[in-house]
Order: C-alpha cells, then sequence, then structure tokens
C-alpha cells in the first residue's frame, strides 16, 4: 500500500504523512523519516509500521515501476 501511495496511485496525499529522509546520497530517495513514537499501540499502526518495511527494502525495489512492480512480487525478497 505504501507503494501505491508513494507513487499516486490511490487518493491518499502521500505529502501530509511521508516525508522524504533530508540527506542527499545515493538510496535515500526513496526513504522516508522514521514516525517517533511513544505509545506502543501507534507504533504498529499502518505509518509507522509502514515506513519501516518500506525504508528496510533494497532501493532498486522502491524504485520500480509499477508495472514491474506487479509483474515479479516474487522477485521482491524483504530483509
Amino acid at each position: 500500500m505504501l507503494y501505491r501511495i508513494s507513487n499516486v496511485l490511490v487518493a491518499i496525499p502521500a505529502a501530509d504523512y511521508l516525508k522524504l529522509v533530508p540527506v542527499c546520497t545515493t538510496g535515500f530517495e526513496t526513504r522516508y523519516m522514521q514516525i517517533q513514537c511513544n505509545i506502543n499501540t501507534y507504533s504498529q499502526s499502518f505509518w509507522p509500521h509502514a515506513i519501516s518495511l518500506w525504508n528496510s527494502l533494497p532501493v532498486d525495489v522502491c524504485e520500480l515501476s509499477p508495472d514491474s512492480f506487479k509483474a515479479h512480487p516474487s522477485t521482491i525478497q524483504l530483509i
């Protein structure tokens, strides 16, 4: 779902929820700032958990086109 949100494939405004990591290093163009959570219940909700998982993906997976992302889900390996 985060892939769909970040690639504007659904009507959820990414700018309201996702902030890019402010580092100009290769691979950080697709990384988002982790949401700081003081309450355990919130830390396991969609945004903090999805951002953590997204940031753990290899950069080449995050930069796939929507067609490639849908066509080859079995080649995408999570860390």
